[in-house]
């Protein structure tokens, strides 16, 4: 990966450069709506850091939504 146009293109590829080993995510991956929290997988939020996520908010009774689109953000 040599540039941001890569970056983007792998995204869009569904390849990501962060692995699934542990939790990762970012607060700018993440908006909230009353008792609905939106989130999307990026190049810094990886599957583990959504379900991480998930399960911390259902605690508290918030629903977390998965978006495959950046049209929210």
């Amino acid at each position: 990966m040599k540039n941001v146009e890569d970056r983007h293109r792998l995204a869009e590829e569904g390849k990501f450069v962060t692995t699934e080993y542990e939790p990762c995510f970012d607060a700018a991956d993440f908006i909230r709506a009353g008792k609905d929290v939106f989130a999307q997988r990026s190049q810094v939020t990886n599957y583990m850091g959504l379900e991480w996520m998930r399960r911390h908010l259902a605690q508290k009774g918030i629903k977390e939504e998965y978006t495959t689109s950046s049209l929210l953000f």
